[in-house]
């Protein structure tokens, strides 16, 4: 009897070390999976830019059947340095379930209105979960710890467009046509020059018949 309480109180024992044993298995297989930066997070390192799009690497560790949700998402920013953080409008995201392995996401940066092929002053973040903003809609990540896991600023000071000029037409330089007078005056001289014609057919007249050609 002695040997069976015994035996007995050695099974229990294995039991519950078996059970805890395996209660910590999974725990620490939850806790490795994870999404992380290629180059460490918050280094400023994992994004580069090319041209008018940013693209970042990441990956995802943990056992088979790890999958994290991972958005890369990009900012209008007010200055170089990304602040003030109320002044950013998102302009552009990426975000998908990815499972253990490397990965990489592309976004677009903000360009100029004036120049489409100048990147204005922008922010990227490369963020744990689906939303590309906090609860509030807005870039302070540091609301919500965890989140953010690298980003990187950058960008140019927009150029001021330029207003073209529009040609101006030189006046004409043809002289004016003078037109003949109609007032009064130029009635006057019409008439007395055809007074003067008249007479100086009447006198021809009356010559011609003096002397017996007519």
């Amino acid at each position: 009897m002695k040997l069976r309480n015994i035996f007995s109180a050695a099974v229990l024992v294995v039991s519950t070390v078996a059970v805890i044993g395996a209660g910590q298995v999974n725990k620490v297989s939850a806790a490795e999976c994870n999404v992380g930066s290629l180059a460490g997070d918050h280094t400023q390192k994992n994004i580069t830019v090319n041209g008018t799009q940013a693209t970042v690497k990441f990956a995802v560790k943990g056992d088979q059947g790890c999958t994290q949700n991972v958005t890369f998402a990009s900012w209008e920013a007010p200055s170089k340095t990304g602040l003030p953080l109320s002044g950013q409008k998102l302009y552009d995201f990426k975000t998908g379930s990815f499972g253990v392995g490397i990965h990489s996401l592309t976004v677009n940066l903000p360009v100029c209105a004036s120049n489409p092929n100048i990147v204005r002053y922008y922010q990227a973040d490369l963020l744990r979960g689906s939303s590309p903003t906090t609860a509030q809609g807005t870039a302070d990540y540091a609301k919500e710890p965890g989140r953010l896991i690298d980003w990187k600023v950058g960008g140019e000071v927009c150029p001021t467009p330029v207003t073209p000029v529009t040609p101006v037409t030189p006046a004409s330089t043809t002289p004016a046509k003078t037109l003949p007078a109609t007032g009064p005056e130029g009635v006057i001289a019409v008439s007395a020059a055809i007074a003067i014609a008249a007479t100086v057919a009447h006198n021809v007249y009356l010559r011609r018949r003096a002397l017996g050609n007519l």
